[in-house]
Parts: C-alpha cells; sequence; structure tokens
C-alpha cells in the first residue's frame, strides 16, 4: 500500500520527491510527471509510511487502537526482517513504528508537542 500524497488529482511532495528535486529536477520530471520512478522497498521507507499512517489515522478517529492497526497495516516489509545494521541502529522496524505512533500520541495528549497541541480541535476537511 502507499499513502495518497496528493488532493484533487494534484500529487503533493514528500521527503524523498523533495530531496530528488534539489538534487536534480530532470531527474524529479522524469520520475513524477512520467511515472517512470522504480520504488524499492525498505525496512526504511515501510517504517516512515507506517508511523505516518498511524499518525493520520489518530487525527481523523481519535483512536489509538484504530491508529496502532493502520499503523501495523502500512508496515509492507516482514515483520521480522530488522533491514540494514544502520536501520536496526535507526530503530526502524514494526515495533518501533507502533511505539513512535503511541508516544506521538501521548505527547499531544498531554499538549507537549509545541503548536501541534492546537490541532486537536481542528476536523479534518474532505
Amino acid at each position: 500500500m502507499q499513502l495518497d500524497y496528493g488532493t484533487a488529482g494534484y500529487q503533493g511532495l514528500s521527503y524523498s520527491r523533495l530531496g530528488t528535486f534539489h538534487q536534480c529536477g530532470r531527474k524529479y520530471q522524469i520520475e513524477n510527471s512520467f511515472g517512470l520512478k522504480q520504488r524499492n522497498d525498505s525496512v526504511t521507507f515501510s517504517y516512515g509510511h507506517a508511523v505516518a499512517a498511524g499518525v493520520q489515522a489518530w487525527f481523523e478517529t481519535g483512536n489509538m487502537q484504530t491508529a496502532v492497526i493502520e499503523c501495523a497495516k502500512f508496515y509492507t516489509m516482514p515483520w521480522d526482517d530488522l533491514g540494514s545494521t544502520s536501520e536496526m541502529r535507526a530503530k526502524k522496524n514494526v515495533w518501533y513504528a507502533i511505539k513512535a505512533v503511541e508516544e506521538f500520541v501521548t505527547q499531544m495528549d498531554h499538549g507537549l508537542i509545541g503548536g501541534l497541541a492546537n490541532l486537536k480541535d481542528w476536523e479534518l476537511a474532505y
């Protein structure tokens, strides 16, 4: 599964897309305008999407259990694959993704995340 960064036909920027744009504008155009980018799954990629899906689910539902389920669902690598040595050192696996979502929700509930605490009163527009 892939998170939808686009809205109403507009393809938004992810961290990796922005990095590609800054490295080489032509490469960015070829990969995104013509759909020629080859996606390589990795533990890091899967971790990032899992955390993003969990946080997004929490903002949509306000339910921790739903957020954890979505986080686990979007982790696309085998759960026993701990990745490369650097990914293991960075603690990027499904268990740390779930922990990151839980920690985010805990900090939001306690108002510890600076300006984001104000978002609790906002509604998502669809």
